[in-house]
């Protein structure tokens, strides 16, 4: 009940954690077919058990349908798969799109191979890569594909020069030592590789690939298998290519942001959306949403608003908001443009009332983990926030 409170009763977009996270380490949430953990409809909710305030045995919110926007991010085939934590956070993140398996029913499928126009597309969205002029042409690659783009882009940036002057291949899987190439021309001079260089018994020194395999290993961004080989050909499954994006993503260090930045980004997204609920903006709300969050989060307080909005709808009553408190901001873990922030210490009060009467109130104090990407015109914004539930 208390998590499920939280999840509606927070203005800094409203998530009910299942795991803790303490470092810019994967997300573990419980991915499930039916949902996440904590998403249950707040239907019979009520101000009950000790809180603070006057109730008069009905609910605080009412039954509000979860979005079907929802179901893209709650895959039915990520539990327990050993790279859960990493597609997780490339799925809120709005990179990784699943498959609509059946209605409102979407599978990741981690394990099916990937393609190389694929894997561009994944690479130019994790970095935000946008076209600053004219990329290669390739016979295979007509502007009316839907992967045209990335790889126009990729191809531009130098990240892919194609199989052959005219040919992208853009169907055909892409291998390992080519996933390592494009990480390592995109991720160029932005990456600590002072890392043990690793031998591969299948990687000689003739390898076409070899330059930047070895740079990926010593920016411990591969680290092959047991077996002390990398298996250069094998077509990359989905995950392994995520796990391979995610980890450079978070290994990022040449272009810090600065701490205060980041805490400016919650801290003002917070107070901006509590100015707004203030007078009962739900419109200029949703824009403040949109300006600080995308991904699930945004999708999450979108719904939150549509909680508020009902009560006002079925109830001639007043929702007062308030914050108690000054806000701690702890800066976890941070790269060039993903970052990991904990907001503790304030305390976010619901009242209802009617007319001057406190009919029913809520606080709840936040100890919140927010996870920030730094988007493509270089504003910081949440894609997943949760409480920290580690201690």
């Amino acid at each position: 009940m208390k998590k499920t409170l939280a999840f509606v009763a927070c203005f800094l977009l409203l998530f009910s954690a299942v795991d803790s996270v303490s470092m810019l380490s994967p997300v573990h949430a419980e991915a499930q077919a039916t949902g996440i953990k904590g998403f249950t409809s707040p239907a019979e909710l009520s101000i009950s058990g000790g809180k603070t305030g006057k109730n008069q045995g009905v609910p605080f919110f009412y039954d509000v349908p979860l979005p079907e926007a929802i179901n893209q991010y709650i895959p039915g085939d990520l539990r327990g798969h050993w790279a859960e934590s990493y597609l997780l956070h490339f799925v809120y993140s709005d990179i990784l799109k699943g498959y609509e398996v059946s209605k409102g029913k979407y599978e990741i499928k981690p394990e099916g191979k990937i393609t190389r126009a694929e894997f561009v597309t994944l690479l130019v969205r994790a970095l935000g890569l946008k076209n600053e002029g004219p990329g290669i042409y390739f016979d295979d690659v007509p502007t009316d594909k839907w992967f045209y783009e990335p790889i126009s882009i990729a191809s531009e940036k130098g990240i892919v020069n194609g199989v052959d002057a005219k040919h992208f291949a853009p169907e055909r899987y892409v291998q390992r030592d080519e996933m390592a190439v494009m990480m390592i021309r995109a991720f160029k001079g932005t990456l600590d590789q002072s890392g043990s260089l690793k031998t591969f018994t299948d990687v000689p020194a003739d390898h076409w690939a070899k330059k930047e395999i070895d740079e990926a290993v010593k920016a411990k961004v591969i680290n092959g298998y047991k077996d002390n080989t990398f298996l250069p050909k094998n077509p990359a499954t989905r995950a392994e290519g995520v796990k391979m994006l995610f980890t450079a993503l978070v290994a990022q260090n040449s272009n810090l942001p600065q701490d205060q930045e980041l805490i400016n980004t919650v801290v003002n997204m917070d107070k901006e959306l509590l100015e707004a609920l203030q007078v009962m903006d739900f419109e200029l709300a949703g824009e403040i949403l949109d300006q600080y969050s995308f991904g699930f989060n945004n999708v999450m307080g979108s719904y939150g608003l549509a909680l508020y909005q009902e009560i006002l709808n079925k109830e001639d009553n007043h929702l007062n908001f308030t914050n108690i408190g000054d806000y701690k901001v702890d800066i976890l873990a941070k790269s060039n443009g993903i970052a990991n922030v904990k907001v503790s210490n304030v305390t976010h009060q619901i009242v209802k009332m009617k007319d001057d009467t406190i009919i029913a109130e809520y606080k709840e104090t936040l100890n919140n983990i927010i996870y920030l990407r730094k988007m493509a015109d270089g504003q910081w914004k949440a894609y997943y926030n949760m409480p920290d539930v580690s201690k």
